[in-house]
């Protein structure tokens, strides 16, 4: 390994590094098809429903309004035919602070943003008028107000300054401690987050907020141990908080406790039996756990009359029929959804079912009535989909749907292809479990979806993508160590999986991946080496998508190509083969159409590492240029002037 001078922009290279997005790799078995969108879902801080007046704007990002959506209770959002690389979300809703998120369509993380809601402060009726964190110093106070209305109109960096002069003023200013360290979480700092929570507590045990955000935030860690001990600090001060009993459930299930969780969630609806839909779903994963089928039976009975067209509907549906099929259960007199009896008619033609989803927009109860009396005499492709969707059918409704059609009924096998072609043999369970949590947004619960898709389908010929996805979720974490934990488990399912090959290539030459022994900082490099050049001679049978073009297919395989020869150029710089690196990367740059601005400062690097300046400053200017209004710009812009000095 070489030591690089201090005008080798060591520094630069290691804050880069730490903010590493790889480019197109959300790929699994060949299921979707190219688009260029925006995709993203908003969610709860906490939990309960999502509010009714949730607005979604695009911007461009310096501010010029494009386009707008109202978000549904899925809080799922879409904008597509994007042409540019730079974009600002703008999320509002009444009784939440304003989110305002970059989107760099560069980078396939950025393209699918989870946005938190967080609750504006509000004081609880019959409260105190006055807290011990409400007496704070004037200027502290005056801080504290400019931050939480820059958190509220989703300027996180200036809010977070202000917030944290807050702080400063006042050392035990728990109200400011608790909005930096919901700042800090927007930011993904989720251990400054941790820390600004507990100041808070230290500071005024009597602040609910801070209680409640550091459980929700240690249970989405998998801290369940520090999470436990947080909420019984917290419901020593707040016996009858709803939420904490709640988290404690959480805690406790993740801990295998399944007794103690199920005292604390019935403990919790007793307190607030108004619980949200999704509470019933929590309860019955306990019940199935703890194999008290009979108790989850009824949970997802409640769900569905809470429910009964929510995103966890049509699964609820299925564990049931499961139930009722091994015996473990049997429904009870009072039905959910029960259908009234028809008389025998033909399967409904697409066209029908058109028609139907578009007479009854306002009552869609009509239309899963329908479907389940009568069935459909088609199986639902993508073409077919579209078609439903424009008529106005939803996720569950298309789900329904594609119940209804033969396939569906009959349960048969369904046919995928590997990442190079190769036929994958699953059944719809199997292909519908891994169609939701390849769409689940959130890595936390796709990571809690693959250990379940593992556990129920342990022979499946989908493993090797389901453990993809999971080394997605912990690029998304920014967890280098798991991500190449589960590429290499991808890899023993199917070596030749393209996808997982340029993913791990790429992770394992950060600089984090070779902070060991020289040895195996070197093994880990060889390896990369070997990934990168297997994927790219299997570049060549990567099939095409479902509707994917020629075209289209020859500029993703470049985008893999591309990230490829990224990994090789990485490799070569850390092994001071500078001539490869240059190769490599300018191969990298050629062959994408919208190369990604880290691999020009990387050749801006070994450029001037070799002391060819002219060359390193026209890579760095070329790494400005289309790195404009994010970080590398930044950085890109310090190269130059330190090499114009």
């Amino acid at each position: 390994m070489r030591n690089r001078t201090p005008h080798s922009a060591l520094a630069s290279w290691f804050k880069l590094a730490v903010l590493l997005m790889f480019t197109a790799l959300c790929d699994g078995p060949a299921m979707s098809q190219v688009t260029r969108a925006i995709e993203g879902q908003v969610r709860m801080m906490g939990h309960g429903p999502l509010p009714l007046d949730i607005t979604v704007r695009l911007e461009e990002a310096e501010g010029a309004y494009l386009a707008q959506q109202f978000v549904g209770s899925d809080g799922k959002f879409r904008f597509d035919n994007l042409n540019g690389n730079l974009y600002r979300l703008v999320v509002t809703a009444k009784g939440f602070q304003t989110v305002s998120q970059a989107v760099d369509l560069n980078w396939e993380a950025s393209r699918c943003p989870t946005i938190y809601l967080v609750p504006t402060a509000q004081k609880k009726e019959g409260a105190p008028a006055e807290t011990a964190t409400d007496l704070a110093v004037p200027k502290a106070l005056k801080e504290y107000e400019k931050g939480s209305f820059l958190l509220r109109n989703g300027n996180l960096e200036e809010a977070r300054k202000h917030l944290e002069d807050a702080v400063a003023e006042d050392p035990c200013y728990a109200r400011a401690h608790t909005a930096l360290g919901k700042t800090l979480i927007m930011q993904s700092q989720f251990l400054a987050a941790e820390s600004a929570f507990n100041k808070a507590i230290k500071c005024d045990g009597q602040f609910l907020e801070a209680y409640v955000l550091l459980t929700v935030l240690l249970n989405t860690e998998r801290k369940y141990t520090e999470s436990k001990a947080e909420l019984a600090q917290g419901l020593r001060r707040f016996p009858n908080e709803w939420r904490l009993q709640d988290e404690l459930g959480q805690a406790e299930v993740g801990s295998g406790n399944y007794e103690q969780a199920e005292q604390a969630y019935l403990k919790a609806q007793s307190i607030n039996p108004e619980v949200p839909p999704e509470f019933h779903l929590r309860l019955a994963g306990v019940y199935l756990k703890w194999k008290k089928q009979d108790k989850a039976y009824a949970e997802l009975e409640s769900y569905l009359r809470a429910a009964p067209h929510g995103p966890m509907a049509e699964p609820a549906r299925k564990m049931m029929q499961q139930l009722e099929g091994s015996g473990a259960a049997t429904p009870g007199k009072s039905q959910v959804d029960p259908r009234p009896d028809v008389p025998a008619q033909q399967p409904l033609t697409q066209d029908e079912v058109q028609g139907l989803i578009k007479k009854n927009k306002k009552d869609l109860d009509v239309v899963y009535k329908t479907l389940e009396e009568r069935k459909v005499d088609f199986d639902l492709d993508r073409k077919i989909e579209q078609k439903m969707r424009k008529a106005g059918a939803d996720d569950a409704l298309i789900q329904a749907i594609w119940r209804a059609g033969p396939t569906g009924r009959s349960e048969k096998s369904a046919t995928l292809t590997s990442a190079t072609g190769a036929p994958l043999q699953a059944t719809y369970e199997e292909a519908m479990g891994f169609k939701t949590m390849e769409n689940e947004l959130d890595p936390d619960r796709r990571l809690r979806m693959v250990d379940e898709y593992e556990g129920r389908f342990p022979a499946s010929q989908l493993l090797s993508y389901v453990y993809l996805q999971a080394a997605k979720a912990y690029q998304e974490k920014n967890d280098l160590n798991r991500l190449v934990e589960y590429g290499e488990k991808s890899l023993k399912q199917d070596p030749d999986n393209v996808f997982s090959l340029v993913m791990v290539a790429l992770a394992l030459p950060q600089p984090r991946m070779l902070q060991g022994s020289q040895e195996e900082a070197s093994q880990r490099l060889s390896l990369a080496e070997t990934y990168a050049n297997r994927a790219l001679k299997l570049m060549d049978s990567v099939p095409a998508r479902t509707n994917e073009t020629p075209e289209q297919l020859q500029k993703r395989k470049g985008g893999l190509a591309s990230d490829a020869h990224a990994a090789l150029g990485m490799v070569y710089m850390d092994r001071d083969e500078s001539q490869k690196a240059i190769e490599e990367l300018k191969t990298a740059v050629s062959l994408t159409q919208t190369p990604n601005p880290q691999l020009y400062f990387r050749l801006g690097e070994v450029y001037e590492n070799e002391g060819k300046k002219n060359e390193a400053l026209e890579a760095f200017t070329k790494a400005s240029e289309l790195g404009k209004g994010t970080v590398v710009q930044k950085y890109a812009d310090e190269q130059i002037q330190a090499l114009k000095k």
